[in-house]
């Protein structure tokens, strides 16, 4: 693509890298339009992403400069020998940051692949970002090729289906390129290795699925494999997004790096630490006054109260919102069931939402010991959600888990989140069982009923005129599809006693909200004598 030279910058007495394209390639492009593209590109500034530092021609010729990085890059690094899988899971991490970060800001690369990951001070950098986009964009002739000698936009090693096929690509490319050199990298070959010619490599590609990663490498955190062939999925749709890659190596550097300070660990050493760890385990009971902690842990206090934070919309999308907030609230209602629990209230917890605190300080506004907190995602027919319960006192982190499951699934991924954190808390709640707070939560078994039932109570929770309209109709559509929903109704019975007060009260407007609440209080009750919320929305009605 281009000639390469290192160069030094005199004014500032540091070495760069200039990039001079090939002049068969330049006589293809409109090198304005590169130059502008370029210029867009330089913007990127993360840890993880090499910046262009200027651009401009020499001549005729277009060209870009870069900071020279030391080191090899990660196809010299793995020519030199096997990668551990701690080693492994660093660099695709660092390679997952700064596909976050890029794509976070609109940029694919559209050229992912082991020669242009630099590794320096062990860190990988990843170069050439926005380069085969600013070509693409640059480029006068319609029928430039993906193989055509100097003009090829694309390795056919790492290319994705669509990006092989010619179609048009996005951010789900690079994704798709991240879990072929995870593979690559991992399993030690590349899943296509028997491919000899560009033909042939593309053709796999497109239409040859690789051998599940596991069975390759059975040493392999299962998370992290899954999200490698997830990556590596024939349609975009149903690949993660850079944002979840970044999560699981998060989550799988944890595991590698304590089985590699296991391995290394000497007899002597380990019976230290096995003391250390006796000691340690007491410790940590009787702060959270666990089974086995001995005589002082009744002194010591507990996670006896807890506030849900809001969980985070990670979908990329801010019409997702209802659905984070939805089981933020569910979790909270959940966890308020248990005897001796109490949980802050969502007008509290709220008041945090978007906002970053030190978990001390956010226990101490409101008066709790324990935090939950999270992520909810859904892509497609994905939903994934993340959670972590936190001691709020010593800001150690109790316990996190990460769950994925299609997305008309998500009673069994709440009732799995509720069940891990209780399971947490239980020898604190006296007995009580997960399974019997998971069961009473929700009032419907249609996924759609509830998934209206989450819009409508979003809507609701606005308190103007406009939002509380759509929920009712969201509550409407919820009640239509399962009429044995009694938290539907309640809703609905709410929704309705704050109309007057939201859009005027003229005499009409009152006696047909107290005519619809009373209706829609009394089925709910009729359902379900137990819920309170029908005769609040009754009195809120009457006043």
């Amino acid at each position: 693509m281009a000639l390469v030279f290192l160069a030094r910058d005199e004014v500032l007495g540091r070495d760069v890298v200039i990039k001079i394209l090939m002049p068969e390639l330049a006589m293809t492009l409109n090198v304005e339009r590169f130059t502008r593209e370029i210029k867009l590109v330089a913007r990127l500034q993360q840890a993880n992403i090499v910046p262009v530092l200027s651009a401009g021609t020499a001549g005729a010729l277009p060209f870009y400069s870069m900071p020279f990085i030391e080191g090899l890059n990660l196809r010299q690094r793995m020519e030199r020998g096997a990668v551990s899988l701690n080693e492994a899971v660093r660099i695709l991490g660092d390679i997952a940051r700064a596909l976050e970060f890029a794509h976070a800001h609109g940029v694919v690369h559209r050229d992912i692949k082991p020669e242009n990951v630099l590794l320096s001070g062990g860190t990988a950098v990843v170069t050439d970002f926005g380069i085969a986009k600013a070509l693409n964009a640059a480029k006068t002739l319609p029928n430039l090729t993906l193989t055509a000698r100097g003009t090829s936009l694309g390795t056919p090693g790492y290319m994705a289906p669509e990006q092989a096929a010619g179609d048009d690509v996005d951010e789900r490319a690079d994704v798709y390129a991240w879990g072929m050199i995870a593979y690559e990298l991992i399993a030690g070959a590349h899943p296509f290795a028997g491919r000899k010619t560009a033909q042939q490599m593309i053709a796999a590609q497109i239409s040859e699925k690789p051998r599940p990663i596991e069975q390759v490498q059975p040493s392999i955190p299962t998370p992290l494999a899954s999200i490698i062939m997830r990556a590596l999925a024939k349609s975009p749709a149903d690949r993660p997004q850079a944002h979840d890659l970044v999560t699981v190596l998060d989550e799988s550097a944890s595991m590698t790096t304590g089985t590699n300070r296991r391995k290394i660990a000497v007899i002597g050493v380990a019976v230290l630490l096995l003391a250390a760890a006796i000691a340690l385990r007491g410790q940590i009971a009787e702060a959270l006054h666990l089974p086995g902690a001995g005589a002082g842990a009744a002194a010591r206090s507990s996670i006896s109260t807890i506030a849900v934070l809001p969980f985070a919309n990670t979908s990329g999308n801010p019409q997702d919102e209802y659905f984070s907030d939805g089981m933020t609230d569910e979790l909270a209602r959940a966890l308020s069931r248990l005897p001796q629990l109490r949980v802050a209230s969502r007008t509290s917890s709220y008041a945090f939402k978007g906002k970053a605190a030190p978990v001390q300080q956010i226990g101490r506004a409101l008066n709790v010991g324990g935090l939950v907190e999270g992520t909810v995602r859904r892509a497609g027919n994905r939903l994934r959600i993340t959670a972590q319960l936190t001691d709020a006192n010593s800001g150690l982190v109790v316990w996190t888990d990460g769950f994925e499951r299609p997305a008309d699934s998500v009673f069994q991924v709440q009732d799995e989140l509720t069940k891990a954190i209780v399971t947490e808390l239980e020898p604190k709640l006296r007995g009580e069982t997960a399974e019997s707070v998971a069961s009473e939560s929700r009032g419907t078994t249609d996924p759609q009923a509830y998934d209206l039932y989450l819009r409508g109570r979003f809507e609701w929770n606005k308190r103007t005129i406009g939002s509380i309209l759509e929920g009712i109709k969201d509550f409407e559509r919820a009640v239509a599809r399962d009429s044995s929903f009694a938290r539907a109704y309640a809703a609905l019975a709410s929704s309705y006693a704050l109309l007057p007060e939201k859009g005027g009260a003229d005499s009409f407007a009152v006696r047909e909200s107290l005519y619809h609440t009373r209706m829609a209080a009394t089925r709910a009750l009729a359902l379900d004598s137990t819920l309170a919320e029908p005769h609040a929305a009754v009195a809120v009605a009457l006043t």
